[in-house]
């Protein structure tokens, strides 16, 4: 059975020497590099869920800083 990432169907590589993928091992795909995992009951790859440092902070609540506009120079009498 040939490995393949679920989102663009690439062969996953691996060791010639395994069969199958090992259920819970983490195997990653080298195309759109998502990290899959195989799901034994389904009998397929599937995207690994997040790990929990993978978590954005929220935005800062002070707000964003603007830089202000340059001078434009004096203009000179005709």
């Amino acid at each position: 059975m040939p490995w393949r990432c679920p989102a663009c169907q690439t062969q996953v590589k691996h060791d010639p020497m395994d069969g199958s993928p090992k259920p819970g091992t983490r195997y990653r795909c080298f195309v759109c590099r998502l990290d899959l995992v195989f799901i034994d009951s389904a009998s397929h790859m599937e995207i690994a869920p997040l790990e929990s440092d993978h978590v954005v902070a929220p935005p800062d609540s002070r707000g964003r800083r603007t830089i202000p506009q340059p001078l434009s120079p004096p203009k000179k009498p005709r």
